[in-house]
């Protein structure tokens, strides 16, 4: 019940939060973007959520990560949005995207816990993934840009690497010397890349995706190149590749 209180921007920075969160009787609310990056709990019991009675809250995108991670984490979690303004039931929420946070500046992941803070649509730098305990990059499934160059390297962990609609917007993409790693796909956003690298990753059977690449430019003698990946079998991906001044497919003794 706070009349004047019309966003929720100071708690952007909030991870977490105990056993319930209640969001009841704003009539001044219009969006809940600050809670973006709230993806979890720390609830023993079932954890309570209440959103209601908040006319004026038409954009609700910003619950999307919590709901995400309640419904992964325990079917008893109760659930109350109702009341709100127009787009902003549960069925809102759900069918559609998280929020649009923008991540300003070069961004560096060397660990799982990092990994699953990550709650950024855009990164406008670089973007570089390397740690030893990292095994998945679920949450980065949400990822749609990066606006400099993506490294996914040295992570001996990690196995597959799915990241369906990311836009590597131009930037350069590195994936490497990743010792376990079995599959690459998505990527399917991006259109142009100043270079690809794709080597060092011994276990690696296939790479699928990159539905709407056209064009790998040579950047600094960058160019295209799969090379070292030593129980690689087949190339689906790059179906739509158009260009490329430079193109190395070498050292794959099992393609």
């Amino acid at each position: 019940n706070n009349d004047k209180l019309t966003n929720l921007n100071g708690l952007s920075s909030l991870k977490s939060v105990g056993r319930d969160l209640r969001i009841e009787g704003n009539s001044s609310l219009t969006n809940v973007d600050g809670l973006s990056n709230l993806n979890a709990t720390n609830a023993v019991e079932p954890f309570f959520l209440s959103v209601s009675q908040n006319p004026s809250l038409t954009r609700c995108c910003g619950l999307r990560p919590l709901l995400d991670h309640l419904a992964a984490s325990s079917p008893d979690d109760i659930i109350q949005i109702s009341e709100n303004g127009g787009g902003c039931t549960l069925e809102d929420i759900l069918g559609g995207a998280p929020c649009v946070v923008i991540c300003n500046g070069n961004m560096t992941l060397t660990s799982q816990t990092e990994v699953d803070a990550f709650a950024c649509t855009e990164v406008t730098g670089n973007l570089t993934i390397s740690g030893n305990d990292i095994t998945n990059l679920n949450t980065l499934s949400s990822l749609r840009k990066v606006g400099g160059n993506l490294s996914i390297s040295a992570n001996p962990n990690l196995e597959t690497l799915d990241l369906p609609a990311l836009d590597i917007d131009n930037g350069s993409l590195s994936i490497s010397n990743n010792a376990n790693l079995k599959s690459i796909s998505g990527f399917n956003n991006t259109q142009l890349a100043s270079s690809i690298s794709i080597g060092g990753n011994p276990k690696l059977v296939s790479i699928s995706g990159f539905n709407s690449l056209r064009q790998v430019l040579a950047v600094l003698g960058g160019g295209f190149g799969i090379g070292g990946n030593d129980a690689l079998t087949s190339l689906p991906a790059f179906g739509a590749l158009i260009t490329t001044p430079n193109l190395r497919i070498v050292n794959n003794p099992a393609l």
